[in-house]
């Protein structure tokens, strides 16, 4: 603890004073962004992205997306409250190239390196605030079993991805819905 006392105000004093803007003024959402330079990249599902966040919020060249539920839907074609939530919830999700290389044989070319990071707050269509971080990677087990036991005994979700943990607030309480240990990647 004493440590953890000392090492505050140093970091504290390294990073300057505390940020008085909100997180959403702090971290822009891409409809605030600029595609840095134009030109383009070649993806690992072979396709070719253009660098930088299109309208919608993704930055395919850098594996994210960075903007809102509204975003998210309608680059999919959707209402902006496709997933469940106001279209306003902020959204970001991380991935690897194995996910686009996934994602381009259809899942069945196993097996793959692949993770998604997912962190969203807004509010259901309900209006009841939330927050959320989950992260998730291929598994072997979920697709042995058929999306029922992951390799390491935690659940799976959308048959082949085990969820390594899922975390965040709902009515206002700290919620732990999964949690493996380690919660990283790994392999």
């Amino acid at each position: 603890m004493k440590r953890l006392l000392f090492v505050i105000p140093i970091v504290l004093a390294a990073c300057g004073t505390a940020p008085t803007e909100s997180r959403e003024q702090l971290v822009p959402l891409a409809s605030s962004a600029s595609a840095k330079g134009g030109g383009s990249c070649q993806l690992a599902n072979g396709n070719s992205a253009n660098q930088g966040f299109d309208q919608y919020g993704y930055n395919r060249c850098a594996h994210l997306f960075n903007g809102t539920f509204a975003g998210y839907c309608a680059a999919r074609g959707a209402a902006p409250d496709c997933g469940g939530v106001d279209g306003s919830t902020t959204l970001i999700m991380k991935w690897n190239e194995e996910w686009d290389r996934g994602n381009a044989t259809s899942w069945n070319d196993g097996p793959y390196d692949a993770y998604l990071d997912n962190e969203t707050r807004g509010h259901y269509l309900d209006g009841t605030a939330f927050s959320e971080h989950f992260k998730t990677r291929w598994d072997a087990g979920c697709v042995a079993s058929g999306g029922v036991v992951s390799t390491n005994g935690g659940s799976c979700i959308w048959g082949a991805f085990e969820v390594l943990m899922d975390q965040g607030t709902e009515a206002g309480a700290h919620v732990w819905w999964t949690k493996l240990t380690p919660a990283g990647y790994g392999n």
